[in-house]
């Protein structure tokens, strides 16, 4: 009896043995499979493979610096040994204990854009080993992305050129729900309290590593249009589901990963640029060597836009809507007053909060409730404006005139106008060339040549608030 027990147990180990032999000659069979199938379709070479890897091809390399984004050793610089690594590495065993250490769950935008030409076994975009990307939930809850283009502002030397981040639309409206809209946002990681010649120079010449980062819409919108009383324009693009999943599942590829940075061209607007070119045909991230500034990047968008209705081909932007900052909204707000309530907020400006109530006991509730919120709109303005001060008497103004508003009941809610401004890539474009005649003191007339790499004008959908910002003015007579 026992020795038959052991001739049974034999048996079963040398078939589990046999099974799991074969199973491994089958995989391998089936990896060699997609490896050949890869190779016969140059897929290494691809150039949507390439801008998965963030390949230079000046360079002969990947501009990622983090090691853990290649799955080869010699991925950085060799794009066939990612794809083969990555091609293999799809038919490793699962941990149980940490799915999502697998390539699978790693890198999924490699796997969705290599199953269009690979059948590969047992693939689904949505794979529910994959705990971590499933609670990103973003594949399901997006219904839209944008592109958002800052105004500049002179307050940071970083940001004189305006800026530009990417919104993720989880809403089809237009209300303030947008404000947990996600974002992606590429900036350079400064240290605390960096010197400011440190700052420029590292920021010119590629001192300072960089990379994305995710946040709700409301924390830009805090610091762009409420803090530094930036506008914004958001351009809402028309993408297929396969694009827009394709540029999500990329996005969970970069998160932690590194780049260099470089304030003149490979900036915000270009990385950005190169997400887009991820899911388009149409080539955006044009590498000039000297500058790609944030408004070139929507130029580019605008470009394609006409082209395709040209042709009679789907549109790439839906549309562009305007978001004013808090300093626009309060200059807006303040048109709205009738001359007589202007006057008499006027007024309270100049003298103090305890003149309030005598002034506005003669008008009527609603008048007194446009008054006051207009008084509030203000000192709030005044207060972020006069940051890093502290002024205490303005917030104690502030702090009266919200209690005399809470006084008074709700209101009515009134929409006022908001004046609509052009984005900046309406207008000329930032480099100028120009040539016109001149005359000299003796009245004779020569040819005279300008030239500007970087123009923003006094007038026009160029112009910033009425004044000019000019880069190497060049004028030449002949």
């Amino acid at each position: 009896m026992i020795d038959r027990l052991k001739i049974i147990h034999r048996i079963v180990y040398y078939l589990l043995i046999s099974i799991f032999i074969f199973h491994i000659n089958a995989s391998a069979s089936t990896c060699t499979q997609f490896l050949t199938a890869a190779e016969d379709l140059n897929l290494k070479n691809h150039p949507v493979w390439l801008k998965l890897l963030h390949y230079d091809q000046k360079k002969s390399k990947s501009v990622i610096l983090t090691e853990k984004f290649f799955l080869s050793k010699n991925g950085r610089s060799d794009p066939g040994a990612e794809l083969r690594a990555t091609i293999n590495a799809y038919f490793a065993p699962w941990d149980n204990e940490n799915n999502d250490d697998h390539s699978r769950c790693r890198f999924p935008a490699r796997y969705l854009w290599l199953s269009r030409d690979l059948d590969l076994p047992g693939y689904d975009i949505k794979d529910m080993k994959c705990s971590a990307v499933n609670r990103w939930g973003l594949l399901e809850s997006v219904k839209s992305v944008s592109l958002i283009l800052v105004s500049g502002y002179l307050g940071n030397p970083a940001s004189t050129f305006g800026h530009a981040f990417l919104k993720l639309n989880t809403s089809t409206s237009n209300d303030d729900s947008t404000l947990f809209d996600s974002t992606l946002n590429y900036g350079a990681l400064v240290p605390e309290n960096e010197n400011q010649f440190l700052y420029v120079v590292k920021g010119l010449f590629g001192g300072y590593q960089a990379g994305f980062s995710d946040k709700y819409f409301y924390t830009q919108d805090l610091v762009y249009s409420n803090s530094e009383f930036r506008d914004m324009w958001e351009y809402e693009l028309i993408l297929s589901e396969y694009q827009r999943n394709l540029l999500l599942l990329h996005m969970w590829e970069l998160a932690g990963n590194k780049f260099v940075y470089y304030f003149l061209d490979k900036n915000c607007a270009f990385r950005l640029a190169e997400l887009i070119d991820l899911i388009v045909e149409e080539e955006i991230s044009i590498d000039s060597g000297l500058w790609y500034l944030p408004v070139e990047l929507f130029n580019s968008l605008k470009d394609i836009n006409v082209t395709r209705q040209n042709s009679g081909q789907k549109k790439l932007i839906k549309s562009i809507k305007y978001i004013p900052s808090s300093q626009r909204k309060l200059y807006n707000r303040l048109k709205q007053l009738t001359r007589e309530e202007f006057d008499i907020f006027h007024t309270i400006i100049k003298q103090d909060s305890n003149s309030l109530t005598t002034y506005l006991k003669s008008l009527s509730m609603d008048q007194q409730i446009s008054i006051i919120d207009s008084l509030l709109a203000y000192h709030q303005y005044k207060i972020i404006s006069e940051k890093p001060e502290f002024n205490r008497e303005r917030h104690e103004t502030k702090k009266k005139i919200l209690l005399e508003r809470l006084e008074r009941p709700v209101g009515r809610k009134t929409s006022f106008q908001i004046e609509q401004i052009k984005s900046p890539a309406e207008g000329s474009r930032p480099m100028e060339l120009g040539m016109s005649i001149a005359m000299q003191e003796d009245k004779k007339k020569f040819l005279l040549l300008n030239w500007s790499p970087y123009k923003k004008e006094r007038v026009g959908d160029n112009s910033m608030e009425g004044d000019e910002l000019v880069i190497a003015d060049l004028a030449v007579g002949i």
